[in-house]
């Protein structure tokens, strides 16, 4: 499987690393408009770096389509326009931060037209915190309330 992850900061750099691990991961590909943070990848193998803007859809396209699957990690102000690029090409996207809390038909409708998945909200909050809240109560004989808290990053 080849993979592009969209974003080389803090979270983006860490999946990259988790993926270039990955024994079913046979290449991964960092994208990012910064060279000083894809210095952060350059070293691990199966890696490559790309530079580029993924405020460019057409760009964004071209590139992912040799790719199997892509992972967002981007900004909040730029996230839904690549997670709509990466869909329209035909590659399905999991997300740390696209969510479905707006209409999002067409882009669920393109989605669908197109074959692809869109994966969203797969970042630590609430997305992982539900999952391993769930995974504490299940495991428990009785939970009577849950507090939970969560900081920045890193």
């Amino acid at each position: 499987m080849k993979a592009i992850v969209l974003g080389c900061g803090l979270m983006g750099s860490v999946i990259a690393r988790d993926l270039s691990r990955c024994v079913s991961v046979d290449a991964v590909s960092v994208l990012d408009t910064s060279v000083e943070n894809l210095k952060r990848v350059s070293d691990l193998p199966k890696v490559k770096p790309i530079v580029g803007d993924v405020r460019d859809s057409d760009f964004i396209m071209r590139v992912v389509r040799e790719f199997d699957i892509a992972v967002g990690a981007l900004p909040l102000a730029i996230d839904e326009q690549a997670v709509q690029a990466v869909a329209k090409a035909g590659v399905s996207v999991v997300d740390l931060i696209f969510d479905w809390h707006n209409d999002r038909s067409e882009i669920d409708l393109m989605a669908k037209k197109n074959g692809v998945t869109i994966i969203p909200a797969c970042g630590v909050a609430p997305e992982l915190i539900n999952i391993l809240t769930m995974h504490a109560v299940d495991s428990l004989d009785r939970t009577d309330e849950i507090h939970i808290k969560v900081g920045g990053l890193p």
